[in-house]
């Protein structure tokens, strides 16, 4: 089947205040930073004068990025230290514990926390704020840590404890102890990394779950009370159970019509409202329950199996002992519900699985295996969009694919192999410039033979083979499908949905065993020699020599001036081109053909570069399609394999942002120039064989 007949691609545009939004000042824009010292230095220096952050001052611009969102109240925001808040001060060291959060001031600010229920077992390894911080003598300087997950790397966010507070109140996340402050700090260490609180505004669970996990998140779109999408997978529950099985943190949410912010539901639920989901069992009679907690500790569900409910009277051991003992019955804000009752009520499901590097290591077989993978989308060379592109210049195929091999199937299901798929477009100056998120997706293929990929696919194959899965394409930094395979052998192929758009990317795979993952699949770089002459008559050989003479002068040697001076006389008589080459690339023809280093070329130096040269200048008529005089990228590329020099893309984008000009085209001279440098390269190369491969080399030789 081919894949023209596969719908084409319709992107899903997410609503704005559904993001994260701009401005982003911290490690991940060097040239904003103004912090240097490491955070043992900054509590060695501040023990007794206590730190200020230079790059997040307490100022109105750390808490607005624009002023029409300025509330009326800002001017009575005062910046306090938790030591001039409260006398007992605590500092948990286990901050993984509940945030039971509110947001007491500012009306932009109405989101409140979204609860994160962080199971205590999940996060033993210190994630988020780390060990050996209090406000002790000795210890405390002012300054806090906070690791921050970060487009594939943790990232260690320096900030000080000064909080805006209104009448000594806390204007945005206040714990439900009065005298924990770790949210707080938290909290603030995360507008430090997105410019300001106002940034955080309509912040998303995924996102935030992701940055404080390092996990990927699924969505499950539920539809509004009564009203179930088609879109919910059937074994639901199963994905639910299993991954709380494996350590998984989510949340819930739902709406019905006419219902607004914070608006009381049937039920005892709250509609507008983020919920934490707990657990979810099934029980030896097949019932299947959900657990959930309010992060406020009030109003809980009063339907089937709530606090007190009859149907207790039967399960309530058998739960208690599935749960370790964690069964409660009081108003404390966790309650469960029949999962049936939780799809009719809630409108959103989301789950976060975490990786095993921060898993729970007495459940290391529970853990997810995981792969990282960092790629780009640049155009002209690799931004190729989606299907819907499938023969454009570039096209689907130009985009980077990457090899996965499914080998062992999961624990509970014979034939079949889970993996979870995530795509992140990770381009922090895009949020920084306040620019519109890409609208990315990934779709995946299998393969037909045994082996794993080596050369990337193109377009034949494409046509003639239909995707197995494809995630959401949407405006969104992160897009993630969880798809249930046969072993075997797959390529992922992350893009945008338009063509010629750049951003870098990272591409993550959780699976249940340890699978078979390669880097990109890359054509690989490979450079022929070719020195042989054309035959050449006596008497075009004495010709030759004249003509050698004549533009040599009495030295019978010719310098990069005098080779500049004659090849464009021959190409602009020839060729109608006018100052086709440069100085600097005769300078390199000259530099090639020059063993002596003399700076100038005898008659046999010069003969075998004229005719280098020549072979070169028709090669580019060749393949100057469009009769423009210049090269874009797709011409480069098929003329140097033509005259034996195959680059993979890593090579090709080398080449492309040392030699092409800013539209990415490539004139005459350049591409001469590009041929020189890379035989030069590889002939170094070979004399020296480095211990790094071609392309690391090409790097280090050409890109400088």
């Amino acid at each position: 089947m081919s894949a023209e007949e596969e719908e084409p691609i319709i992107p899903k545009s997410r609503r704005v205040n559904d993001a994260i939004a701009p401005i982003r000042l911290n490690q991940l824009n060097a040239g904003l930073r103004t912090e240097r010292r490491t955070f043992e230095e900054i509590r060695e220096q501040h023990l007794t004068d206590f730190y200020e952050d230079p790059e997040f001052p307490a100022i109105p611009a750390s808490l607005f990025c624009t002023n029409y969102n300025r509330p009326s109240n800002a001017d009575q925001i005062e910046w306090l230290r938790p030591r001039d808040i409260c006398q007992a001060l605590d500092l948990p060291v286990r901050p993984w514990r509940l945030l039971a959060s509110r947001s007491n001031g500012l009306d932009f600010h109405a989101r409140k926390d979204h609860g994160l229920g962080l199971q205590s077992g999940t996060f033993e390894r210190n994630v988020v704020l780390k060990q050996g911080q209090s406000f002790n003598h000795g210890e405390y300087c002012g300054a806090f840590i906070v690791q921050i997950w970060q487009y594939g790397k943790w990232m260690d966010v320096i900030v000080d404890d000064r909080l805006p507070t209104i009448n000594g109140e806390l204007v945005y996340l206040s714990s439900a102890s009065k005298n924990e402050f770790w949210s707080a700090i938290i909290e603030k260490a995360y507008a430090k990394l997105n410019g300001s609180y106002e940034a955080l505004r309509g912040g998303s669970i995924t996102e935030a779950l992701c940055d404080f996990t390092g996990g990927i998140c699924e969505t499950y779109d539920l539809g509004e009370h009564g009203f179930r999408t088609s879109s919910v997978p059937e074994d639901l529950f199963k994905i639910t159970a299993k991954a709380f099985k494996r350590g998984a943190v989510g949340g819930a949410s739902l709406e019905f019509e006419g219902s607004g912010v914070e608006s009381r539901a049937q039920g005892g639920l709250i509609a507008g409202h983020a919920y934490s989901v707990q657990n979810a069992l099934t029980l030896s009679n097949g019932t299947k329950l959900i657990c959930l907690r309010n992060p406020w500790g009030q109003a809980e569900w009063n339907g089937a199996y709530s606090d007190g409910s009859s149907q207790w009277v039967e399960v309530a051991d058998e739960v208690s002992q599935l749960t370790g003992g964690r069964l409660r019955s009081k108003n404390d804000g966790e309650f469960w519900m029949e999962f049936e009752d939780f799809l009719t009520w809630f409108s959103k499901l989301e789950l976060c699985s975490i990786p095993e590097s921060i898993g729970n290591e007495e459940e290391a077989h529970a853990n997810w295996v995981t792969q990282l993978c960092e790629g780009r989308w640049t155009r002209n060379i690799s931004a190729g969009g989606c299907t819907n592109f499938m023969t454009s210049r570039p096209g689907f195929p130009d985009n980077p694919q990457f090899p996965m091999g499914l080998i062992d199937v999961d624990e509970d299901d014979e034939t079949k192999c889970t993996a979870i798929i995530s795509l992140i477009q990770a381009d922090a100056n895009r949020r920084r410039d306040n620019k519109d998120l890409l609208t990315i997706g990934f779709i995946v293929y299998k393969l037909t033979g045994e082996n794993i990929q080596q050369e990337p696919l193109d377009v034949r194959w494409f046509r003639s083979h239909r995707s197995v899965g494809r995630s959401d394409f949407s405006n969104s930094r992160e897009v993630t499908k969880r798809l249930l395979l046969d072993p075997g052998n797959y390529v992922i192929v992350p893009c945008t949905f338009q063509p010629q758009e750049e951003s870098a990317f990272v591409l993550r795979i959780f699976t249940e065993k340890k699978q078979d993952f390669r880097n990109e699949l890359s054509a690989q770089t490979s450079i022929e020699e070719d020195d042989s002459d054309r035959p050449i008559t006596q008497e075009n050989e004495e010709a030759f020599y004249r003509h050698f003479q004549n533009i040599s002068g009495r030295d019978l040697a010719i310098s990069a001036w005098e080779l500049q001076n004659v090849l464009n006389r021959v190409v602009e008589r020839c060729y109608r081109m006018d100052d086709a080459f440069s100085i600097e690339t005769c300078r390199a023809l000259v530099a090639a053909g020059d063993p002596g280093c003399i700076g100038k070329l005898g008659y046999d130096d010069f003969r075998r570069v004229w005719i280098g040269v020549r072979k070169w200048l028709e090669i580019f008529i060749k393949f100057d399609k469009d009769k423009s005089g210049k090269f874009d990228v797709y011409e480069l590329r098929s003329a140097l394999r033509h005259a034996g020099m195959n680059l993979s893309t890593t090579a090709l984008k080398v080449v492309v942002h040392r030699y092409a000009n800013e539209e990415r085209v490539v004139s005459l001279t350049d591409f001469v120039l590009v041929a020189v440098r890379l035989k030069q390269a590889i002939i170094r190369y070979k004399r020296l064989q480095p211990d790094m491969s071609i392309d690391q080399w090409l790097l280090l030789i050409i890109y400088s």
